[in-house]
């Protein structure tokens, strides 16, 4: 990988992982917190791979296939059933 490739791969903060999520700030600290998509600090701010939160996605909606749930299902539930609970 190219030097330029990283820096077009690299979200730098909740913001910028939020829009491409399509998720407010609030979400992305919430999934951030508890290690439900793979994010990870530069020093003070969070940071993310387009290329992993792909990845990631796929591997979630090949589980839920598997398990014969929603495509969407799985994480939605989670964070639906956290966030009833809090």
């Amino acid at each position: 990988m190219q030097e330029n490739d990283l820096a077009d791969d690299l979200l730098e903060g909740a913001d910028a992982i939020g829009v491409f999520m399509g998720w407010n700030r609030r979400r992305v600290f919430y999934t951030a917190e508890r290690k439900l998509i793979p994010i990870f600090r530069l020093g003070n701010r969070l940071s993310a791979r387009k290329s992993t939160l792909r990845r990631h996605i796929e591997d979630m909606e090949q589980v839920a296939k598997r398990d014969g749930l929603p495509v969407v299902g799985k994480l939605l539930h989670g964070l639906r059933s956290k966030e009833h609970a809090a």
